[in-house]
């Protein structure tokens, strides 16, 4: 015995020394004894005690596994996994073994039925609310539950309830608005939804208690984060506080049922909390085999880049790939690799000793200023700032360095660099710049663009490099940018939007062109004559009235090189279709040089070699500028290796310090941003994969606590996610016959409805020849069908019926869906008024919106009495502005026209007057939420509905080193009285909540209420 236990002991020692702690798993579930824990680590199933100890893995595929429950008896766990392309339902052994697959009806799984029969799930359709089904795992018949859901739930013991958390975000602890979570119970009886809980934060994560009666576990934030929290007998007004945590939220938590033991996500970590003890902890687990997959990514290149710089001498090219600088001769051969650091490579430029390389890289996520030697490229200078950052490079005829810095206060500065102490120069120091900065032939003067903060429009500037100050030349209701100096001394180019213009830098004569051809006669020119020096002499006196356009052709022109004092090549794109051509000064003798892809970027002409560079398709190419021969790659190999661990760390830095450097407000909303960083840095060794760089990141960013915010991550999947094609109908799957499956709408604008003529509850049979059962559901027929032809059999009142339609993609199903939407609105709004009230519905805050507003209100409304303006469910963008104007509009005169029989009207016609009434739902996010507070501030309307969320922030995307992008919430809006729209939703003059019945059933009570407020207004 003494024997056998020394030798337990060996082994457990061994275990522990060569197991690790994991971090980062995810989506624990505990089995119904309570004694063990299913979690997700690397996108794998593993299990555990409860206890804690070494787990054991049950899944090892290539597949995303996700979401694990435990069944009733403790013998099974079903879990989600995308291993055939499509995200299925599957059910495994509890200790491991063979897959069972259930179904990939496109759901997600919530929980078991107590019964251990079937499975709740929430499905999703475009457009549509999230509902409940429930597919019985034995004859696989699935049936509609509930007609509204959400991903998070429970069904109680008696399975006669459904608890469920509606909206609310994870990593935002500390909002408050109408997007914040609600708990919902529905009553299967009679299809009933009772509203739980009512705060001004988020509940979420709802579990029942099994061995309890009445008894619901959950999450709510408290001290900022979400903590696990207890009621009884339903009383949500009075919950019991089961942790105390001081950082990091309790989420996901699921309970045993046979003693309420439960375990829950901890950031990095998963606990535990035994209600026996009433305390928490977490749970310890260890790994004991090498699960980590190999780190470093080996590539084998030809002609590849992503950016590129050529040698002023066109002899050698310095060029980026993936995370690090490359060079190569012109006449390609081989690659020399610069460095080997893996920081991301942004900028390059070369000076024109055609030795000396400058780059930008990212340092712990700042962009720096870099240089090394051709010649001796071991050897890189790092030239770092506090607090600054570079956004740009611009290398001169004087060959100096330009940079565009950015300070936490100052953006986007101009300056020139001091190679000998390293320090750098400001130039103009009150002024946004974004443009090129281009010094004239003799160094004397540059040209340069401000942007204006008020308007976005450009001021062109000429900077006296001996006085050091800026003159105004130009300012422009618009955009300007791509500035080139002429090389005659006489002139500058530049965009002036889509067109490109010359500006005169004197007056010039008439005829002043005119070739004297008397004059090579009889004055040849000497055999000994220099080149005249060309001085840059500039008349300020009406210097903006010379300005002259040279291109203005359909489509995107701008220029790419001016290459001698008569002619400018430029590239002008329309149409997928890129040509290089060229033209005079005076927009003469315009003719095509070249042709290139659509793909094609980064044009450059190197004046030396006469040559063209591009990229495209990722592929570096080169061309004379002229002749019918097409690009050619330059003709290089390579190989590249990586270490994607270390990526993520750089990403993770990058993503840290470009949210800090571009978030609207530099105090960060109060938070200390460098600290959250430090925080978060403590846990980058385990970014091991792209998911958990993803949660990271928004958990970070979540601190703020601001809207228009995430993070998505390269894809790194090694199956790919095959699409599922619609047919612009919604089914039913509240009765579904033995055969096939009802239609229950078919929007208006799909081919199903015309030309075929089909109606709801024709019954849909089969799918290219595959008759839809329980084993071959819709959405495995449709799968990977998307814009190809689909063969359909349908049963009409008995009558078969074949057609033959394009699969839709989710836009496109989507945009029918809403068009539907709104068509129906539309007859209701026509039906309550007798026609008098008219309606239209706003998609979202761009120019394809603003063009059919003002057809709706001028020509489709024009003869109502009164209008509804509905904004409800916009997801924003930026045309406020224009639809105040338009609203805004009075009439001025009168006017009379002979030929229109001499009737007077006001002028301008397009004016409108009527009473009108703008709907709002907590789905009308940004800028459809400024424009009702302005609709507000200013009268125009009365606002129906329920306050929009508070998310007021301008955003765009910001690209990432390898690809991963995310929002970057740049710009804030305030009332004139000094409110932050953030966070403060517009409020409705009448509030009208909507219930999920009245959701289900579309009764419209906002829609109804605008038509009776509006009737009293027109009686």
């Amino acid at each position: 015995m003494k024997s056998i236990s020394l030798t337990a002991i060996l082994i457990l020692s061994i275990n522990i020394l060569f197991s690790f702690t994991p971090h980062f798993m995810s989506d624990p579930a505990i089995s119904p004894d309570g004694n063990k824990v299913c979690f997700v680590y690397q996108n794998d199933l593993w299990s555990v005690n409860f206890e804690g100890g070494i787990a054991q893995r049950l899944t090892a595929t290539d597949a995303n596994e996700s979401g694990p429950v435990y069944s009733p008896d403790g013998k099974f766990i079903a879990y989600s996994s995308n291993k055939s392309g499509v995200y299925g339902i599957y059910i495994i052994p509890k200790d491991g073994g063979k897959a069972k697959f259930i179904t990939n009806e496109s759901g997600s799984l919530v929980s078991w039925y107590p019964n251990g029969k079937s499975l709740l799930l929430t499905k999703h359709t475009p457009g549509e609310p999230t509902f409940f089904i429930k597919i019985n795992i034995d004859n696989l018949k699935i049936s509609e539950v509930a007609g509204i859901g959400d991903f998070y739930g429970d069904i109680s013991k008696d399975a006669q309830h459904i608890i469920y958390n509606k909206h609310g975000y994870p990593y935002r602890e500390k909002y408050k608005g109408t997007l914040n979570g609600d708990l919902w119970e529905i009553n299967l009886k009679n299809n009933s939804y009772t509203q739980l809980t009512n705060t001004l934060f988020s509940e979420r994560y709802p579990k029942y208690s099994y061995s309890q009666k009445d008894v619901i576990y959950f999450c709510q934030p408290i001290k900022d984060v979400f903590q696990l929290m207890k009621v009884t007998n339903h009383d949500f007004l009075h919950p019991e506080q089961l942790t105390s945590f001081k950082t990091w939220s309790a989420r996901d938590i699921d309970v045993a049922n046979k003693n309420d033991r439960i375990v829950f996500e901890h950031f990095d970590k998963i606990w535990k909390y035994n209600p026996l003890t009433k305390k928490s902890s977490e749970l310890k687990i260890r790994i004991n085999e090498d699960c980590s997959n190999n780190p470093i990514v080996h590539k084998n290149l030809k002609n590849n880049a992503d950016n590129y710089a050529v040698s002023p001498d066109g002899k050698w090219i310095a060029f980026s790939y993936k995370y690090d600088l490359f060079a190569v001769p012109t006449n390609g051969g081989e690659v020399k690799q610069l460095t080997f650091s893996q920081n991301g490579i942004d900028e390059i430029t070369i000076m024109n000793d055609n030795k000396t390389v400058y780059f930008t890289s990212y340092l712990k996520g700042n962009t720096e200023l870099f240089s090394l030697s051709i010649t001796n490229p071991e050897e890189i200078k790092h030239y770092g700032w506090k607090n600054t950052f570079i956004n740009r490079l611009e290398h001169s005829i004087n060959d100096k360095l330009y940079l565009s810095i950015s300070t936490k206060n100052k953006s986007s500065r101009l300056a020139v660099f001091n190679p000998e102490n390293g320090n750098y120069r400001i130039l103009a120091k009150n002024k946004v710049v974004w443009t090129n900065f281009v010094v004239s032939p003799d160094s004397t003067y540059a040209l340069y663009a401000e942007t204006k903060s008020e308007t976005f429009d450009r001021i062109l500037y000429l900077y006296d490099f001996k006085s050091g100050k800026s003159k105004q030349i130009y300012q422009n209701y618009g955009w300007i940018g791509n500035i080139f100096w002429g090389k005659d001394g006489t002139s500058a180019f530049f965009n002036q939007s889509k067109n490109i213009v010359r500006l005169d830098l004197f007056a010039k004569k008439d005829f002043e062109n005119e070739k004297d051809n008397w004059k090579k006669i009889f004055e040849p020119k000497k055999k000994t004559e220099k080149k005249k020096k060309i001085t840059t002499k500039i008349d300020f006196k009406n210097i903006d009235s010379r300005i002259t356009s040279i291109i203005n052709k359909d489509g995107w022109n701008y220029i790419v090189a001016v290459p001698n004092d008569s002619t400018i090549y430029y590239c002008h794109s329309f149409k997928d279709k890129k040509d290089i051509r060229s033209i005079s000064y005076f927009g003469k003798n315009d003719k095509l040089l070249k042709s290139l892809g659509n793909s094609s970027s980064n044009i450059s002409y190197n004046s030396k070699t006469k040559l063209l560079f591009a990229i495209s398709n990722g592929k570096l190419f080169k061309s004379k500028i002229s002749g019918m021969e097409n690009p050619k790659p330059i003709g290089y190999e390579f190989s590249y290796d990586y270490n994607k661990n270390k990526l993520n760390v750089n990403v993770f830095y990058q993503a840290w310090k470009a949210f800090g450097n571009g978030f609207y407000d530099s105090k960060m909303q109060g938070v200390n941003w460098n600290k959250i960083g430090k925080k978060y840095s403590k846990f980058s060794e385990y970014l091991t994969n792209t998911s958990t760089l993803g949660m990271v990141v928004d958990e970070m960013i979540g601190e703020v606590n601001a809207s228009h915010t995430g993070f998505y991550e390269r894809d790194e999947s090694k199956i790919k996610n095959l699409p599922i094609a619609y047919l612009g109908a919604e089914f039913d799957y509240n009765n579904i016959p033995q055969k096939g499956i009802k239609f229950k709408k078919i929007y208006l604008g799909a081919k199903l409805n015309q030309p075929f003529n089909l109606k709801e509850n024709d019954i849909l049979l089969a799918v290219d020849g595959i008759n839809i059962d329980r084993k071959h559901t819709l959405n495995s027929l449709l799968t990977d069908k998307i814009n190809k032809k689909i063969k359909l059999k349908i049963s009409q009142k008995g009558k078969i019926i074949n057609v033959e339609i394009k699969g839709l993609s989710y836009s496109q199903q989507s945009r029918l869906r809403y068009d539907n939407w709104v068509n129906e609105r539309e007859n209701m709004v026509n039906k309550w008024s007798n026609g008098k009230i008219g309606y239209l519905h706003i998609k979202s805050m761009d120019q394809p919106s603003l063009a059919k507003f003002r057809q709706d209100l001028y020509a489709k409304n024009y003869d109502k009495k009164a209008l509804i303006i509905d904004v409800r469910n916009n997801g924003g963008g930026r045309i406020h502005n224009d639809l105040i104007e338009e609203l805004t509009k009075k009439p001025y005169g009168i006017l009379a026209r002979r030929y229109m029989d001499g009737k007077k009207v006001q002028t301008p016609a397009n004016v409108d007057s009527m009473p009108k009434v703008v709907l709002i739902n907590q789905n009308s996010f940004s800028d459809a939420e400024i424009f009702p507070h302005l609709i507000k501030e200013l009268k125009l309307a009365t606002i129906i509905g329920v306050a929009t969320s508070g998310s007021v922030i301008g955003t765009s995307p910001h690209k990432l080193m390898d690809g991963s992008s995310m929002r970057m919430p740049s710009n804030g809006w305030w009332l004139l009285d000094n409110t932050n729209m953030e966070s403060n939703g517009c409020q409705p003059d009448i509030e009208v909540k909507m219930s999920p019945e009245n959701i289900i059933n579309d009764n419209d009570l906002q829609l109804k209420k605008a038509v009776e407020e509006l009737q009293k207004q027109i009686k």
